[in-house]
């Protein structure tokens, strides 16, 4: 009987130990309040700039900012040139921002932040929101240093590639045509 009632014990001290207070309430990091305010204002920046749709921002934050992200549409035929030009300025921009937050700068990963921890996305699309499959570009994006460019395949609606860069040789190019 003894036995029991220590094990029990022990079982309820097990429970009230891993339990959080019901009353526990979630503070968010101090950064996110930050990369919000970054991530809309380069948004809205864009929207008027491209004539884009800005639908979203992230990143990667699980201590710390590793990385942050923005999200665009573009309802209109993608060229290669323009995507390049809307990562690069878009790119450019938000690693500017990030750099320029002194209250974010205690949070990030790295100081400064480079072109490999901002990324920008943007789709292009009809007015019903389906692709082009025509060939031209139906998504841009950053990932590894570099600028993918891909295209709908009109026979199983895929996304495949059309074209990648380096995100140096996409940068170089950029300003040599300003």
């Amino acid at each position: 009987m003894r036995i029991i009632c220590v094990k029990m014990i022990f079982f309820v001290l097990f429970l009230l130990v891993g339990m959080k207070p019901m009353n526990a309430v979630y503070v968010p990091a101090p950064y996110l309040k930050y990369v919000s305010e970054i991530t809309k204002s380069t948004g809205a920046e864009m929207e008027k700039e491209f004539d884009l749709v800005y639908i979203g921002g992230g990143g990667r934050m699980p201590n710390d900012v590793e990385e942050i992200d923005l999200k665009f549409i573009a309802y209109r035929k993608g060229t290669i040139k323009e995507a390049r030009e809307i990562e690069v300025t878009g790119t450019e921009k938000l690693v500017k921002k990030i750099n320029e937050h002194e209250n974010l700068r205690p949070y990030l990963r790295e100081y400064p932040v480079k072109a490999d921890r901002a990324y920008i996305s943007v789709a292009f699309r009809k007015k019903d929101n389906t692709r082009y499959s025509d060939g031209s570009v139906a998504l841009a994006f950053q990932a590894r240093n570099s600028l993918f460019y891909r295209q709908e395949n009109p026979n199983t609606e895929n996304l495949e590639p059309l074209f990648q860069e380096s995100y140096e040789e996409a940068l170089k190019i950029v300003k040599n045509e300003h």
